[in-house]
């Protein structure tokens, strides 16, 4: 990371055309950011290690182990390991930030 203090609405604001990108990807730490588009999914996945999602912004359903919940701007989902889950867009585009621990942990595409 070039900068200490991230500001997740001004990368809302100014990354959205990138589907995807690294704010990090170290041997420590792994931060991903994907630009969704209304209705589109990310996952179905499975990750051996645990992966913090957050809302940068819009709104996106959470599904884990099949159970949907809503989720908005600010909001998180912390994902233990090898549990089944599914980010989709809802009601427009959306943008979220993923933590993933340990940063290169095993990602597997299931389906749920």
């Amino acid at each position: 990371m070039n900068n200490v203090v991230v500001d997740l609405r001004a990368l809302y604001r100014n990354r959205s055309d990138q589907p995807s990108y690294h704010l990090a990807s170290e041997d420590h730490l792994r931060i991903q950011v994907f630009n969704l588009l209304d209705k589109e999914k990310l996952g179905d996945w499975m990750c051996d290690g645990s992966a913090l999602i957050t809302v940068i912004g819009g709104e996106v359903v959470v599904s884990v182990d099949g159970q949907p919940e809503r989720a908005s701007e600010l909001c998180q989902a912390v994902i233990p390991p090898g549990r089944p889950f599914r980010v989709t867009a809802e009601n427009g585009p959306a943008s979220v930030q993923i933590v993933w621990s340990p940063p290169f942990a095993k990602i597997s595409d299931i389906n749920m």
